[in-house]
């Protein structure tokens, strides 16, 4: 019996048509598209902006590229093509990102510095209140500029000791351990 001897694509059991190149596009396409998802989402939250946007743009890339490969009848072609274009677009919007994210936290720490400045430069010390008693200022008016501005006061009991030798009335040290910044 003599039975006919397949080479090449045929032998292999593939027809080589353009549906076969899709439907093992769309296979490989599937398996990467599902790695990519996988690694974007598990170990990978130190990843910053850049990273993101190139993992995610080469992702979107090599999909989109392959596809239009396949249509055109040039998958891997398409592929790299397609991942590399993605990967720099994706990069380039995240780094974008990061930047814009940089600038604001730039922002919120100066503006908590600045806070910060504001309320311990106006800050009152013991050598202040003890110019207001010895001006006559009255208590009252020594404690609401106390809450107003908070202080700066080491009131240890020798601190407090001497402050009361000095002439200040227990409701002044009150309020001064109660505006301290420094509890």
């Amino acid at each position: 019996m003599n039975f006919p001897v397949k080479t090449g694509a045929l032998a292999s059991g593939c027809s080589n048509t353009r549906d076969d190149s899709r439907d093992a596009c769309s296979k490989w396409l599937c398996c990467f598209l599902l790695c990519a998802v996988s690694i974007s989402q598990a170990g990978c939250t130190h990843m910053n902006g850049t990273r993101h946007g190139a993992l995610a743009g080469g992702t979107f890339g090599a999909v989109a590229g392959t596809l239009v490969g396949a249509a055109t009848g040039n998958p891997k072609t398409g592929l790299v093509a397609g991942t590399v274009i993605g990967t720099a677009l994706g990069a380039s919007v995240g780094h974008a990102d990061d930047v814009a994210v940089s600038r604001a936290v730039s922002l919120e720490t100066s503006a908590q510095e600045a806070a910060f400045v504001h309320v311990h430069g106006r800050a009152m010390t013991e050598h202040d209140v003890l110019q207001m008693i010895h001006a006559g200022i009255t208590d009252e008016l020594i404690i609401s500029t106390l809450a107003d501005r908070r202080g700066h006061f080491q009131l240890s009991p020798a601190g407090i000791i001497e402050l009361r030798n000095r002439g200040v009335s227990d409701r002044v040290i009150q309020a001064m351990q109660r505006y301290n910044l420094w509890r």
